[in-house]
């Protein structure tokens, strides 16, 4: 989809054109934003200052109800993973997901932070021995299945 960026018009008042799509010679879509007042007062866009998504998890991860059913939620998604990919022998992702465990879950098990975990299943990041048997301590796995999955990975 190209997308074609016209000049702003005073012409639309309120709407401020963003971009336009030709669908063909005579007609397209236009993508405009709308000011828009809610009970007398403007609302204000954040422009990306909501909270990160890290801390909406923290906060459903600190009610017990809400944590295990995030738990449930990650164990069913490892499953459909493990249903999708057949014999194939799984990787990092999976395992944690099987355990119920989130990547800052399994990062404060092992002493590790967050981005060296996302790092570890992207196969952007090379596993030395003690981190080996951090994960599998942590996943209650042997050693060997996490240098299989982490050379499973690698293979992709």
């Amino acid at each position: 989809m190209k997308l074609t960026t016209r000049t702003y018009n005073e012409s639309f008042g309120t709407m401020m054109p963003l971009g336009f799509q030709p669908t063909d010679q005579t007609e397209g879509w236009m993508v405009v934003a709308v000011h828009v007042t809610f009970g007398g007062e403007a609302v204000r866009p954040h422009h990306g200052r909501g909270r990160p998504i890290s801390s909406l998890i923290a906060d459903r991860e600190a009610d017990p109800r809400r944590a295990k059913a995030l738990s449930r939620a990650r164990q069913k998604l490892s499953s459909m993973l493990k249903e999708h990919d057949g014999d194939a022998p799984g990787t990092l992702a999976e395992l944690r997901l099987s355990k119920g465990l989130s990547q800052t879950a399994l990062a404060d098990i092992t002493g590790m932070q967050q981005s060296y975990i996302a790092r570890i299943e992207r196969s952007k990041a090379e596993l030395r021995s003690s981190t080996v048997k951090k994960l599998a301590q942590a996943l209650d796995v042997s050693c060997d299945q996490i240098i299989a999955v982490a050379c499973a990975d690698d293979e992709d």
